[in-house]
């Protein structure tokens, strides 16, 4: 318990440990991974409606689907604490998130079928922001030392925090903007 400033501690910044921080890569592994954590989670709800009706239905029936992905996504949220423990870590549990993640994807890649993307819409919704719930928190319970775990902690949430930033700049081809000459 003293490596993680709960005993007795200087309270003193070692710059041996940020630099450790800043050379180790786990801590940049984990920022990336929270960076496509938090990017993913943000995909549901800024392009969940639009997806759906690019499949035919209705705005009105878009968005009702909507609300049913975002129960999947609070619903995978809810459930990481629980499979966490069923598979004995965190890490693991991280790992078959991803893996579900990709899953999604390669679903939505490999068929046409609108069901199908729907299908996985659904997938990628449950399973791309467990990570995200992770991240930080894995780093300040797995790094030794005072200020390692709280530098890879703070690198996870500034850097892995631009995930939802970068989706902001991301658009269909029917939807991005469009810049004329001579208007501002």
């Amino acid at each position: 318990m003293e490596h993680q400033n709960t005993v007795a501690s200087t309270q003193q910044v070692r710059f041996v440990q940020v630099k450790m921080a800043l050379l180790d890569f786990k801590v940049w592994l984990w920022t990336a991974i929270d960076f496509c954590a938090n990017a993913a989670t943000q995909v549901n709800g800024m392009f969940g409606p639009s997806i759906i009706e690019s499949h035919g239905y209705s705005p009105q029936t878009a968005q009702a689907l909507t609300a049913l992905t975002n129960f999947m996504a609070f619903s995978g949220m809810a459930s990481i604490a629980y499979t966490a423990r069923i598979l004995r870590g965190s890490s693991t549990a991280i790992a078959l998130s991803n893996i579900l993640t990709i899953c999604g994807f390669l679903l939505v890649l490999c068929s046409s079928n609108p069901s199908v993307h729907i299908l996985a819409l659904f997938v990628f919704s449950f399973a791309s922001p467990q990570p995200a719930a992770h991240g930080p928190a894995w780093q300040m319970c797995n790094l030794q030392g005072n200020t390692k775990p709280a530098m890879a902690a703070a690198m996870a949430s500034a850097f892995g925090g631009l995930g939802p930033l970068a989706t902001a700049f991301v658009y269909r081809d029917e939807d991005r903007p469009q810049y004329t000459r001579g208007h501002l």
